[in-house]
């Protein structure tokens, strides 16, 4: 990469260089003087613009909309931020009254300082002599924030007059952050390391990664036999239906695009039971708050780029923590060494705690 010249540096060098050819200062207050740190101001402009270009070249170091003209290429693209849905009731202790229409849109909250909204995504009635309906609800913004355990959406914003209470029952699911451009150029450097030849078990994995709900996975050869390949996913989803329906999808196109006399299947992944506890000692500048929430963050980030049947490294969990400003001192008191995930498993990257214990 072209590293990019400063101001300063080009214009020192410009005033140097004519220095050495005319055998005296430019001043600044003079007609050179004023040419060279105009000229100088232009230079600077395109030096910045070819560093810039520089690194959008390479896809190690490609960012944003130039980074996804690399993943085009290799027929990858990022992975869009999804919402988090499932199913709320509906009450009412109004023991006449008329079918009680319950409009798409409305809204209902959780209680509390985050005060996550929910909106109902079809149209429901409540009818007469009934006290509750059920209706399917979505999170307002997309991203894993939106997920939500079962009976606690439990605050009416917009209801229908006669509607008195909302309870989800179902847990809200499949809310996920758009891909970031650190896993989406780790996939893609993958997808040249282990090229996929419509024969070997990258191929697999690279249809099962093509499902928008798939986050992760791992192909494994032989396990249920000779000529057989199953291909390990972890997905957004949590309801059981809306797993089965997943793979339903994937053993379709692995049908489809199988090579004849291998037997190919999609199985939903287990968790890795392992934890990451990190004792720290924030920096007396810094709230032990905020270095709390920005070291559990890289590290959720780090934990979530992990494929199934990936290792976690403490060396890249040292990595992360030394880079984070706030932090004084830091002990990685779990794992101790590199932990080991089972080719069929994939890391929880809910098990992370960072503790203000140094």
């Amino acid at each position: 990469m072209i590293k990019a010249l400063t101001y300063d540096e080009i214009l020192g060098q410009m005033k140097e260089k004519f220095r050495q050819e005319s055998g005296f200062e430019a001043d600044d207050a003079s007609d050179i003087g004023i040419r060279l740190r105009l000229l100088a101001g232009q230079l600077y402009s395109q030096s910045a613009d070819i560093s810039f270009i520089s690194r959008q070249v390479f896809l190690q170091s490609a960012t944003g909309e130039y980074l996804d003209m690399h993943a085009q290429i290799r027929g990858i693209s990022r992975r869009e931020a999804t919402k988090a849905h499932g199913t709320a009731r509906f009450f009412t202790t109004f023991e006449e009254h008329e079918d009680i229409t319950i409009p798409e849109g409305t809204v209902c909250a959780i209680s509390g300082d985050d005060n996550q909204r929910y909106v109902t995504t079809a149209q429901a009635i409540l009818l007469h002599g009934q006290t509750q309906v059920d209706v399917p609800i979505e999170a307002v913004n997309s991203g894993r924030k939106g997920n939500a355990a079962i009976q606690t959406i439990t605050m009416l914003v917009n209801p229908p007059q006669e509607i008195t209470s909302v309870c989800n029952i179902t847990a809200l699911t499949g809310g996920y952050e758009q891909e970031n451009d650190y896993l989406l150029r780790r996939r893609l450097i993958e997808s040249y390391s282990q090229m996929s030849n419509g024969a070997n078990l990258q191929y697999y994995k690279e249809i099962a990664m093509q499902n928008p709900r798939v986050i992760a996975a791992n192909a494994i050869s032989s396990v249920r036999g000779p000529g057989t390949v199953d291909v390990f996913i972890d997905t957004t989803e949590e309801d059981y239906e809306d797993i089965d329906e997943i793979i339903e999808e994937l053993n379709e196109a692995f049908e489809i695009a199988r090579e004849i006399g291998v037997d190919v299947k999609a199985f939903i992944c287990d968790y890795s039971a392992d934890m990451i506890v990190v004792n720290i000692r924030p920096k007396k500048d810094y709230k032990a708050k905020d270095v709390i929430e920005q070291a559990k963050a890289e590290l959720t980030e780090y934990a979530s780029s992990l494929d199934v049947g990936e290792n976690v490294r403490c060396s890249q969990l040292h990595r992360i923590l030394y880079g984070i400003e706030g932090i004084e001192n830091y002990e990685v008191a779990s794992p101790t060494g590199d932990t080991k995930i089972s080719r069929q498993n994939r890391f929880c990257d809910t098990e992370i705690y960072v503790l203000d214990r140094l």
